[in-house]
């Protein structure tokens, strides 16, 4: 992906396993990654105000009309994405601010077999938004894992992390 590549945490726990994700792709590859708005700063989608990202939260609608590409990290929440990450992800659908952006997803969680479910989740809320979601990945801690500090310990599986990194 070339150009401005945005960067989604769905977590929004502080130091979660998915912003050390995005900090050391940051830090691995040649594009400048530069990290979305924390998701709690945005209010829970209205149905009833459906413009209200677009008129309040200006940070927001700025990033993601100007991003190329999105990278989205999220962990797993009951089977499914966080609900802050399924809000934005609503926000944005009757502006269409995904039209244009080329996607890459990532659900980043503990153990296998968890994740599947988010995986599929967000890959189908991708579609129904009518995006360009071009690579979705599931990683699992026990593959590829951060420190406390949010350094690299350990990373099975170099071959993926070279694929997401070719896209970005």
């Amino acid at each position: 992906m070339s150009g401005n590549v945005l960067a989604i945490c769905g977590s929004t726990r502080l130091g979660s396993a998915s912003a050390s994700l995005i900090q050391y792709l940051a830090h691995d590859t040649d594009q400048v990654i530069t990290p979305f708005i924390s998701l709690d700063k945005l209010p829970p989608f209205d149905p009833n105000h459906p413009d209200l990202l677009l008129q309040k939260h200006t940070e927001a609608t700025h990033q993601l009309k100007t991003a190329r590409s999105l990278l989205i990290i999220t962990p797993e929440h009951l089977h499914s994405i966080p609900a802050t990450l399924k809000s934005l992800l609503e926000w944005t659908n009757g502006a269409s601010l995904l039209a244009e952006i080329r996607i890459v997803s990532i659900v980043y969680t503990p153990v296998a077999p968890r994740g599947r479910f988010a995986k599929n989740h967000l890959e189908d809320i991708l579609k129904a938004l009518n995006t360009n979601h071009i690579l979705s990945e599931l990683i699992h801690h026990t593959d590829l894992a951060f420190d406390t500090n949010g350094k690299l310990r350990h990373n099975h599986i170099p071959e993926l992390l070279s694929g997401v990194k070719e896209i970005l």
